[in-house]
């Protein structure tokens, strides 16, 4: 996990921390000083091995500079390399295609950086690398891509089982989220002369009916 932290005039850091995914602690905490007062560190991104770091430090608005860092097999940061660009460099996001793009503000175009998890080895920028459509410009952010594939909430929705006559009904309820809540309203159908009617029970039930959330 990577935090960017800028002081305008005096310093631009990364703080790095690995993060327990059982236990949701960050510890193992490393701190990059990129040894550039000037400008704003503004985007961060991991290669696609995670055995690099990149961050782009937009100026004001340019020129503007990436940083390319390697982490060894202790994960302590090292110096790769930096690439100054004659323009306001935003957003760094890792693309499905393992390619890391870069946001250029007022741009036609989108950069990509070559992630190359060689730690022996440069990554490539190139500021062209990906083409926007017609009478369209980037700013400085970026969408978000789903980096793990899963199964994702459905819902919200609702089944049931149980309808034979005496029997009981068992209701289960789909959620959006794990902290959705259900609320039951119960409505039972009765025989009038030979004419079904509806009518809502007066009761309310919050977490009954055996409803799963």
């Amino acid at each position: 996990m990577a935090v960017a932290l800028s002081t305008p005039g005096t310093s631009n850091l990364i703080e790095l921390f690995t993060l327990n995914d059982s236990t949701g602690r960050l510890d193992n905490y490393r701190k990059i000083d990129l040894k550039e007062p000037n400008g704003q560190v503004y985007g961060i991104e991991f290669s696609p091995g995670g055995n690099k770091v990149f961050a782009t430090v937009k100026g004001s608005p340019s020129p503007s500079q990436i940083f390319e860092y390697f982490l060894d097999s202790l994960e302590r940061p090292f110096f790769k390399q930096r690439i100054q660009q004659p323009v306001e460099l935003g957003a760094l996001q890792l693309g499905p295609d393992s390619k890391i793009y870069t946001a250029i503000n007022g741009s036609g175009t989108l950069g990509t950086i070559l992630a190359s998890d060689d730690t022996t080895q440069l990554s490539t920028y190139n500021p062209a690398g990906f083409a926007l459509l017609p009478a369209t410009n980037s700013r400085l952010g970026l969408p978000n891509f789903i980096q793990i594939q899963s199964n994702a909430f459905g819902g919200p929705g609702f089944e049931f089982a149980g309808i034979c006559f005496g029997d009981s009904t068992r209701f289960a309820g789909t959620a959006t989220d794990a902290i959705d809540k259900f609320q039951w309203f119960l409505v039972m159908a009765v025989q009038h002369r030979g004419c079904a009617r509806s009518f809502v029970c007066c009761a309310r039930i919050v977490h009954r009916i055996h409803a799963t959330y």
